[in-house]
Protein backbone atom coordinates (compact mmCIF):
# COMPACT_ATOMS: atom_id res chain seq x y z
CA UNK A 1 0.00 0.00 0.00
CA UNK A 2 1.01 3.42 -1.08
CA UNK A 3 1.09 5.32 2.85
CA UNK A 4 0.40 8.67 1.76
CA UNK A 5 -1.70 7.92 -0.87
CA UNK A 6 -4.16 8.07 2.00
CA UNK A 7 -3.37 12.23 2.21
CA UNK A 8 -3.91 12.10 -1.45
CA UNK A 9 -7.42 11.18 -1.54
CA UNK A 10 -8.09 12.89 1.75
CA UNK A 11 -7.07 16.36 0.64
CA UNK A 12 -5.23 17.27 -2.48
CA UNK A 13 -7.37 14.64 -4.54
CA UNK A 14 -10.89 15.46 -3.16
CA UNK A 15 -10.86 19.08 -4.46
CA UNK A 16 -12.34 18.93 -8.08
CA UNK A 17 -11.74 15.55 -8.62
CA UNK A 18 -13.46 12.86 -10.26
CA UNK A 19 -12.36 10.93 -6.71
CA UNK A 20 -14.85 12.55 -4.77
CA UNK A 21 -17.53 10.52 -5.27
CA UNK A 22 -16.25 7.15 -4.31
CA UNK A 23 -15.74 5.81 -0.65
CA UNK A 24 -12.13 4.85 0.04
CA UNK A 25 -10.99 2.93 3.19
CA UNK A 26 -7.83 1.49 4.68
CA UNK A 27 -7.94 -2.15 5.53
CA UNK A 28 -5.98 -2.78 8.52
CA UNK A 29 -3.90 -5.59 9.87
CA UNK A 30 -3.31 -7.09 13.22
CA UNK A 31 0.66 -6.10 13.02
CA UNK A 32 -0.47 -2.51 12.69
CA UNK A 33 -2.83 -2.45 15.59
CA UNK A 34 -0.47 -3.97 17.48
CA UNK A 35 2.39 -1.93 16.88
CA UNK A 36 0.16 1.57 17.01
CA UNK A 37 -0.46 -0.23 20.76
CA UNK A 38 2.99 -0.31 21.05
CA UNK A 39 4.05 3.20 19.86
CA UNK A 40 6.09 0.83 17.06
CA UNK A 41 6.48 0.16 13.42
CA UNK A 42 5.24 -2.03 10.69
CA UNK A 43 7.15 -3.10 7.74
CA UNK A 44 5.72 -1.60 4.51
CA UNK A 45 5.00 -4.44 2.11
CA UNK A 46 4.11 -4.91 -1.78
CA UNK A 47 2.45 -8.00 -3.31
CA UNK A 48 2.91 -10.09 0.30
CA UNK A 49 6.72 -8.87 -0.17
CA UNK A 50 8.75 -6.81 2.32
CA UNK A 51 9.14 -3.63 0.98
CA UNK A 52 13.36 -2.96 0.64
CA UNK A 53 15.41 0.30 0.34
CA UNK A 54 15.85 -0.74 -3.41
CA UNK A 55 12.39 -0.97 -3.92
CA UNK A 56 11.26 2.50 -2.79
CA UNK A 57 14.33 3.96 -4.69
CA UNK A 58 13.20 2.24 -7.89
CA UNK A 59 9.69 3.29 -7.44
CA UNK A 60 10.82 6.77 -7.04
CA UNK A 61 12.71 6.94 -9.51
CA UNK A 62 10.25 5.31 -12.00
CA UNK A 63 7.68 8.44 -10.57
CA UNK A 64 10.67 10.66 -11.73
CA UNK A 65 11.10 9.16 -15.14
CA UNK A 66 7.14 9.39 -15.57
CA UNK A 67 6.83 13.22 -14.54
CA UNK A 68 9.37 13.88 -17.38
CA UNK A 69 8.68 11.48 -19.93
CA UNK A 70 4.90 12.21 -19.54
CA UNK A 71 4.52 15.62 -18.20
CA UNK A 72 2.74 14.14 -15.05
CA UNK A 73 2.21 16.28 -11.64
CA UNK A 74 2.58 13.49 -9.95
CA UNK A 75 4.98 12.63 -6.53
CA UNK A 76 5.73 9.61 -5.49
CA UNK A 77 4.02 9.37 -2.40
CA UNK A 78 7.49 8.49 -0.05
CA UNK A 79 10.63 9.94 0.04
CA UNK A 80 13.93 8.85 1.25
CA UNK A 81 16.12 11.11 3.45
CA UNK A 82 18.95 8.63 4.87
CA UNK A 83 17.46 6.18 6.45
CA UNK A 84 14.74 8.90 7.51
CA UNK A 85 11.65 7.79 5.26
CA UNK A 86 9.23 11.11 4.57
CA UNK A 87 5.45 11.11 3.47
CA UNK A 88 5.72 13.36 0.57
CA UNK A 89 2.91 15.55 0.71
CA UNK A 90 2.63 16.98 3.86
CA UNK A 91 6.41 16.49 4.40
CA UNK A 92 6.24 14.45 7.41
CA UNK A 93 8.82 11.61 8.84
CA UNK A 94 6.66 8.70 8.76
CA UNK A 95 8.89 5.93 9.00
CA UNK A 96 12.51 4.43 8.68
CA UNK A 97 14.37 2.37 6.76
CA UNK A 98 15.74 -0.71 9.12
CA UNK A 99 17.75 -3.79 7.99
CA UNK A 100 17.13 -2.73 4.87
CA UNK A 101 13.63 -2.71 5.15
CA UNK A 102 10.94 0.32 4.92
CA UNK A 103 9.30 0.60 8.26
CA UNK A 104 6.65 2.82 8.80
CA UNK A 105 5.51 4.39 12.70
CA UNK A 106 2.26 3.03 12.84
CA UNK A 107 1.01 6.50 15.05
CA UNK A 108 2.28 8.76 12.79
CA UNK A 109 0.57 6.93 9.88
CA UNK A 110 -3.17 6.59 11.96
CA UNK A 111 -2.72 10.49 12.28
CA UNK A 112 -3.35 10.69 8.61
CA UNK A 113 -5.65 8.66 8.48
CA UNK A 114 -7.66 10.46 11.80
CA UNK A 115 -7.11 13.73 9.68
CA UNK A 116 -8.01 12.88 6.94
CA UNK A 117 -11.61 11.25 8.22
CA UNK A 118 -12.03 14.27 10.22
CA UNK A 119 -11.27 16.67 7.38
CA UNK A 120 -13.13 14.78 4.66
CA UNK A 121 -14.99 11.22 5.74
CA UNK A 122 -12.21 9.25 3.90
CA UNK A 123 -10.90 6.86 4.94
CA UNK A 124 -12.79 4.66 6.46
CA UNK A 125 -11.19 1.54 7.90
CA UNK A 126 -11.22 -2.15 7.58
CA UNK A 127 -10.22 -4.56 9.67
CA UNK A 128 -8.72 -7.62 7.73
CA UNK A 129 -8.57 -9.79 11.31
CA UNK A 130 -12.14 -9.41 12.03
CA UNK A 131 -13.19 -9.83 8.72
CA UNK A 132 -10.48 -13.05 8.37
CA UNK A 133 -11.39 -14.14 11.56
CA UNK A 134 -14.02 -17.63 10.21
CA UNK A 135 -13.64 -17.42 6.64
CA UNK A 136 -15.86 -19.90 4.91
CA UNK A 137 -13.99 -21.43 2.67
CA UNK A 138 -10.59 -23.09 2.87
CA UNK A 139 -7.85 -21.36 1.42
CA UNK A 140 -9.80 -18.07 1.05
CA UNK A 141 -8.89 -14.89 2.01
CA UNK A 142 -11.26 -11.56 1.72
CA UNK A 143 -9.09 -8.44 0.78
CA UNK A 144 -11.72 -5.84 -0.21
CA UNK A 145 -15.69 -5.79 -0.03
CA UNK A 146 -18.38 -3.97 -1.93
CA UNK A 147 -18.73 -0.26 -1.96
CA UNK A 148 -20.86 0.45 1.03
CA UNK A 149 -18.60 -2.42 3.18
CA UNK A 150 -21.58 -4.36 4.28
CA UNK A 151 -20.36 -7.48 1.95
CA UNK A 152 -16.14 -8.66 1.99
CA UNK A 153 -16.22 -10.56 -1.21
CA UNK A 154 -14.38 -12.66 -3.00
CA UNK A 155 -13.23 -12.44 -6.41
CA UNK A 156 -15.66 -11.56 -9.09
CA UNK A 157 -18.89 -12.13 -6.03
CA UNK A 158 -21.17 -9.94 -6.40
CA UNK A 159 -23.96 -8.72 -3.88
CA UNK A 160 -27.62 -9.89 -3.32
CA UNK A 161 -29.10 -7.72 -0.86
CA UNK A 162 -32.52 -6.73 0.54
CA UNK A 163 -33.81 -5.71 4.26
CA UNK A 164 -36.57 -6.47 6.28
CA UNK A 165 -38.60 -3.33 7.89
CA UNK A 166 -38.21 -3.81 11.62
CA UNK A 167 -40.81 -0.85 12.37
CA UNK A 168 -43.13 -3.72 11.18
CA UNK A 169 -41.75 -6.16 13.54
CA UNK A 170 -43.51 -4.97 16.61
CA UNK A 171 -47.26 -5.64 17.94
CA UNK A 172 -49.62 -4.71 20.58
CA UNK A 173 -48.37 -6.91 24.17
CA UNK A 174 -49.99 -7.00 27.41
CA UNK A 175 -51.10 -3.33 29.20
CA UNK A 176 -51.24 -2.13 25.27
CA UNK A 177 -47.67 -1.27 25.16
CA UNK A 178 -45.84 -1.99 21.87
CA UNK A 179 -43.76 -5.63 22.20
CA UNK A 180 -41.16 -6.63 19.90
CA UNK A 181 -42.81 -9.60 17.63
CA UNK A 182 -40.34 -12.76 17.33
CA UNK A 183 -42.90 -14.83 15.83
CA UNK A 184 -43.17 -12.16 12.75
CA UNK A 185 -39.15 -11.52 12.75
CA UNK A 186 -39.12 -14.68 12.24
CA UNK A 187 -41.31 -15.54 9.46
CA UNK A 188 -40.33 -12.37 7.57
CA UNK A 189 -36.28 -13.33 7.90
CA UNK A 190 -37.08 -16.97 7.03
CA UNK A 191 -38.78 -16.13 3.50
CA UNK A 192 -36.35 -13.22 2.85
CA UNK A 193 -33.84 -15.56 2.76
CA UNK A 194 -35.26 -18.28 0.74
CA UNK A 195 -36.26 -15.20 -1.59
CA UNK A 196 -32.38 -13.92 -2.10
CA UNK A 197 -31.16 -17.53 -2.64
CA UNK A 198 -33.73 -17.43 -5.47
CA UNK A 199 -32.46 -14.25 -7.07
CA UNK A 200 -29.05 -16.02 -7.51
CA UNK A 201 -31.17 -18.10 -9.96
CA UNK A 202 -33.13 -15.61 -11.88
CA UNK A 203 -30.13 -13.53 -12.35
CA UNK A 204 -27.67 -13.48 -15.30
CA UNK A 205 -24.10 -12.42 -14.64
CA UNK A 206 -22.99 -10.06 -16.84
CA UNK A 207 -19.46 -12.04 -17.71
CA UNK A 208 -18.82 -16.04 -16.94
CA UNK A 209 -16.79 -15.31 -14.20
CA UNK A 210 -19.52 -13.02 -12.39
CA UNK A 211 -22.37 -16.13 -12.82
CA UNK A 212 -19.83 -18.86 -11.61
CA UNK A 213 -18.58 -17.20 -7.97
CA UNK A 214 -22.74 -15.68 -7.64
CA UNK A 215 -24.11 -19.44 -8.48
CA UNK A 216 -21.21 -21.10 -6.48
CA UNK A 217 -21.20 -19.78 -3.06
CA UNK A 218 -24.99 -17.93 -3.36
CA UNK A 219 -24.01 -15.34 -0.66
CA UNK A 220 -26.83 -13.19 0.43
CA UNK A 221 -27.01 -9.93 2.17
CA UNK A 222 -30.43 -9.65 4.28
CA UNK A 223 -30.49 -7.04 6.78
CA UNK A 224 -32.95 -4.58 7.90
CA UNK A 225 -34.24 -0.67 8.21
CA UNK A 226 -36.08 1.03 10.14
CA UNK A 227 -34.22 0.06 13.39
CA UNK A 228 -34.99 3.84 15.14
CA UNK A 229 -38.08 3.97 13.95
CA UNK A 230 -38.93 0.40 15.61
CA UNK A 231 -37.30 2.05 18.90
CA UNK A 232 -39.60 4.91 18.75
CA UNK A 233 -42.44 2.55 18.79
CA UNK A 234 -41.08 0.89 21.25
CA UNK A 235 -40.43 3.66 22.83
CA UNK A 236 -37.04 2.83 23.62
CA UNK A 237 -33.80 5.44 23.38
CA UNK A 238 -31.16 4.25 20.80
CA UNK A 239 -28.54 5.16 23.15
CA UNK A 240 -29.56 2.93 26.33
CA UNK A 241 -28.68 -0.59 27.22
CA UNK A 242 -32.28 -1.65 26.21
CA UNK A 243 -32.15 -0.56 23.02
CA UNK A 244 -28.57 -2.92 22.85
CA UNK A 245 -30.97 -5.76 24.50
CA UNK A 246 -33.15 -5.53 21.74
CA UNK A 247 -30.50 -5.67 19.18
CA UNK A 248 -29.23 -8.54 20.66
CA UNK A 249 -32.75 -10.26 20.16
CA UNK A 250 -33.59 -8.92 16.99
CA UNK A 251 -30.11 -10.57 15.38
CA UNK A 252 -30.05 -13.57 17.23
CA UNK A 253 -33.86 -14.24 15.69
CA UNK A 254 -32.26 -13.08 12.12
CA UNK A 255 -29.72 -15.25 12.55
CA UNK A 256 -31.57 -18.40 13.75
CA UNK A 257 -34.23 -18.31 10.75
CA UNK A 258 -32.16 -17.40 7.93
CA UNK A 259 -29.87 -20.39 9.11
CA UNK A 260 -32.82 -22.43 9.42
CA UNK A 261 -33.80 -21.07 5.75
CA UNK A 262 -30.44 -22.19 4.24
CA UNK A 263 -30.58 -25.75 5.86
CA UNK A 264 -33.77 -26.56 4.54
CA UNK A 265 -33.31 -25.22 1.11
CA UNK A 266 -30.17 -27.49 0.73
CA UNK A 267 -32.23 -30.15 1.67
CA UNK A 268 -34.63 -29.48 -0.98
CA UNK A 269 -32.07 -28.27 -3.63
CA UNK A 270 -28.92 -28.98 -2.86
CA UNK A 271 -25.92 -27.26 -0.60
CA UNK A 272 -24.18 -24.43 -2.55
CA UNK A 273 -21.64 -26.01 -4.90
CA UNK A 274 -18.35 -24.63 -3.25
CA UNK A 275 -19.72 -26.10 0.16
CA UNK A 276 -17.28 -29.40 -0.41
CA UNK A 277 -14.20 -27.10 -0.13
CA UNK A 278 -15.68 -24.98 3.20
CA UNK A 279 -15.55 -24.87 6.82
CA UNK A 280 -19.25 -25.60 7.60
CA UNK A 281 -20.00 -28.81 9.22
CA UNK A 282 -20.27 -31.72 6.64
CA UNK A 283 -23.08 -32.92 7.92
CA UNK A 284 -25.27 -30.05 8.32
CA UNK A 285 -25.30 -29.11 4.56
CA UNK A 286 -26.03 -25.29 3.91
CA UNK A 287 -27.73 -23.53 0.67
CA UNK A 288 -25.42 -20.02 1.27
CA UNK A 289 -21.41 -19.42 1.90
CA UNK A 290 -23.04 -16.61 3.89
CA UNK A 291 -26.43 -15.09 4.46
CA UNK A 292 -26.81 -11.76 7.10
CA UNK A 293 -25.58 -8.34 6.19
CA UNK A 294 -26.63 -4.65 6.88
CA UNK A 295 -26.73 -2.05 4.02
CA UNK A 296 -26.90 1.41 3.79
CA UNK A 297 -30.43 1.50 2.58
CA UNK A 298 -30.12 4.57 2.16
CA UNK A 299 -32.83 4.75 -1.50
CA UNK A 300 -35.08 2.23 -0.54
CA UNK A 301 -35.87 3.48 3.24
CA UNK A 302 -37.17 6.16 1.49
CA UNK A 303 -39.61 4.44 -0.08
CA UNK A 304 -41.11 3.05 2.82
CA UNK A 305 -41.03 6.01 4.90
CA UNK A 306 -38.74 4.51 7.53
CA UNK A 307 -35.09 5.65 8.95
CA UNK A 308 -31.95 3.72 7.20
CA UNK A 309 -30.68 0.76 8.41
CA UNK A 310 -29.64 0.66 11.95
CA UNK A 311 -28.88 4.24 12.07
CA UNK A 312 -30.22 6.71 14.59
CA UNK A 313 -32.70 9.69 13.52
CA UNK A 314 -30.18 12.01 11.62
CA UNK A 315 -32.07 14.59 12.73
CA UNK A 316 -36.36 14.81 13.30
CA UNK A 317 -36.59 17.16 10.45
CA UNK A 318 -34.20 17.42 7.94
CA UNK A 319 -33.74 17.66 4.01
CA UNK A 320 -32.44 14.33 1.71
CA UNK A 321 -30.34 16.27 -1.34
CA UNK A 322 -31.18 14.80 -4.32
CA UNK A 323 -29.27 15.03 -8.53
CA UNK A 324 -30.21 18.03 -10.22
CA UNK A 325 -30.50 20.15 -6.97
CA UNK A 326 -33.59 18.53 -5.92
CA UNK A 327 -34.20 17.91 -2.39
CA UNK A 328 -36.74 16.09 -0.19
CA UNK A 329 -37.80 17.43 3.18
CA UNK A 330 -38.13 14.18 6.01
CA UNK A 331 -40.24 14.72 9.53
CA UNK A 332 -39.97 11.85 11.77
CA UNK A 333 -43.62 10.66 11.65
CA UNK A 334 -43.08 8.98 15.15
CA UNK A 335 -42.24 12.36 16.64
CA UNK A 336 -45.06 14.27 15.17
CA UNK A 337 -47.20 11.97 16.92
CA UNK A 338 -45.83 12.00 20.04
CA UNK A 339 -45.87 15.83 19.74
CA UNK A 340 -49.70 15.38 19.66
CA UNK A 341 -50.43 12.97 21.94
CA UNK A 342 -48.34 14.46 24.48
CA UNK A 343 -50.10 17.94 23.77
CA UNK A 344 -47.27 20.08 22.95
CA UNK A 345 -47.45 20.44 18.88
CA UNK A 346 -47.55 23.68 17.61
CA UNK A 347 -47.76 24.87 14.04
CA UNK A 348 -44.09 26.50 14.36
CA UNK A 349 -42.80 23.13 16.18
CA UNK A 350 -40.82 21.66 13.53
CA UNK A 351 -39.35 25.60 12.48
CA UNK A 352 -38.03 25.67 16.27
CA UNK A 353 -36.98 21.99 15.68
CA UNK A 354 -34.52 22.79 12.53
CA UNK A 355 -33.53 25.53 14.24
CA UNK A 356 -32.18 23.11 17.07
CA UNK A 357 -30.19 21.83 14.95
CA UNK A 358 -33.54 18.81 14.19
CA UNK A 359 -32.91 18.13 17.67
CA UNK A 360 -35.51 18.69 20.77
CA UNK A 361 -32.83 18.53 23.37
CA UNK A 362 -32.87 21.56 25.83
CA UNK A 363 -36.59 22.28 24.01
CA UNK A 364 -38.39 23.40 27.32
CA UNK A 365 -41.61 23.15 26.11
CA UNK A 366 -40.82 19.18 25.46
CA UNK A 367 -41.15 17.16 28.34
CA UNK A 368 -38.02 15.29 29.29
CA UNK A 369 -39.23 11.83 28.62
CA UNK A 370 -40.29 12.69 24.68
CA UNK A 371 -36.80 14.37 24.73
CA UNK A 372 -34.77 11.21 25.80
CA UNK A 373 -36.40 8.99 23.27
CA UNK A 374 -36.25 10.88 20.27
CA UNK A 375 -32.37 11.84 20.15
CA UNK A 376 -30.70 12.23 16.75
CA UNK A 377 -27.20 11.23 15.42
CA UNK A 378 -25.92 14.47 16.63
CA UNK A 379 -27.15 14.03 19.85
CA UNK A 380 -25.37 10.45 20.91
CA UNK A 381 -21.33 9.70 21.64
CA UNK A 382 -19.33 7.54 19.32
CA UNK A 383 -19.63 5.28 21.84
CA UNK A 384 -22.69 4.10 21.19
CA UNK A 385 -22.85 4.21 17.40
CA UNK A 386 -20.16 1.70 17.82
CA UNK A 387 -21.82 -0.53 20.51
CA UNK A 388 -25.21 -0.49 18.43
CA UNK A 389 -22.92 -1.74 15.22
CA UNK A 390 -20.79 -4.22 17.45
CA UNK A 391 -24.01 -5.87 18.62
CA UNK A 392 -25.42 -6.96 15.03
CA UNK A 393 -21.93 -7.77 14.16
CA UNK A 394 -22.44 -10.81 16.40
CA UNK A 395 -25.16 -12.39 14.24
CA UNK A 396 -24.45 -10.90 10.49
CA UNK A 397 -21.65 -14.04 8.76
CA UNK A 398 -21.08 -10.90 6.11
CA UNK A 399 -20.77 -7.72 7.74
CA UNK A 400 -22.36 -4.29 8.40
CA UNK A 401 -22.52 -1.15 7.12
CA UNK A 402 -23.12 2.34 9.41
CA UNK A 403 -21.62 5.67 9.76
CA UNK A 404 -20.84 7.19 13.03
CA UNK A 405 -22.27 10.93 12.62
CA UNK A 406 -20.12 13.70 14.12
CA UNK A 407 -21.51 17.00 14.99
CA UNK A 408 -19.33 19.82 12.63
CA UNK A 409 -17.44 20.40 16.05
CA UNK A 410 -16.21 17.10 16.73
CA UNK A 411 -12.44 17.40 16.57
CA UNK A 412 -9.59 14.97 15.35
CA UNK A 413 -9.39 12.99 18.44
CA UNK A 414 -13.36 12.16 18.49
CA UNK A 415 -12.46 10.58 15.49
CA UNK A 416 -9.14 8.90 17.11
CA UNK A 417 -11.28 7.33 19.73
CA UNK A 418 -14.25 6.44 17.53
CA UNK A 419 -11.78 4.46 15.58
CA UNK A 420 -9.87 3.06 18.40
CA UNK A 421 -12.65 1.71 20.18
CA UNK A 422 -13.99 0.25 16.56
CA UNK A 423 -10.74 -1.65 16.84
CA UNK A 424 -11.59 -3.34 19.87
CA UNK A 425 -14.93 -3.96 19.26
CA UNK A 426 -15.24 -6.65 16.94
CA UNK A 427 -16.23 -4.61 13.66
CA UNK A 428 -15.18 -5.54 10.26
CA UNK A 429 -15.35 -1.68 9.15
CA UNK A 430 -16.33 1.69 10.41
CA UNK A 431 -16.80 5.50 8.57
CA UNK A 432 -16.73 8.86 10.56
CA UNK A 433 -18.85 11.12 9.05
CA UNK A 434 -18.10 14.98 10.46
CA UNK A 435 -21.08 17.15 9.62
CA UNK A 436 -20.16 19.93 7.08
CA UNK A 437 -17.03 18.10 6.00
CA UNK A 438 -17.64 17.82 2.72
CA UNK A 439 -19.06 20.55 -0.11
CA UNK A 440 -21.68 17.87 -0.83
CA UNK A 441 -23.72 16.74 1.46
CA UNK A 442 -27.12 14.40 1.11
CA UNK A 443 -28.59 14.92 4.53
CA UNK A 444 -29.08 18.29 5.58
CA UNK A 445 -30.83 20.19 8.25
Amino acid sequence: MWVAKVKLYGEKGRIGSKTKKFNVSVMLKLGFVDALEQDGYFPLTYNGEEFTREDLERAIGNSRKSEAWLGSDSQHSLRLEGDKVFETYGNKEIGKVEGGVVKIHAETFFDIIVDNAHATADPGLLFSFNMNNNVQLVGEEYRATNPCGEIPLWEYEPCDLGSIIAKMMSRIGAGSRRELDKERIYRTTYKAQRFLDNVHDANQGPIPEVEEAARGNRRTGLGLMGWANLLADLWIPYDSEEALELADRFGSIMHNASYQASLDIATEKGPFPNFARSTFDPSKPLRNVARLAIAPTGTISMVYNVNSAIEPFFALIYHKQMRGGDYIVYLVDEFEQAAKEWGFYRDDLMADVRANHGSIQGMNDIPVEVQRVFVTSHDISPEWHVKTQAVFQRYMDNAVSKTINLRNSATPEDVRQAYLLSMRSGLKGVTVYRDGSRDEQILVV
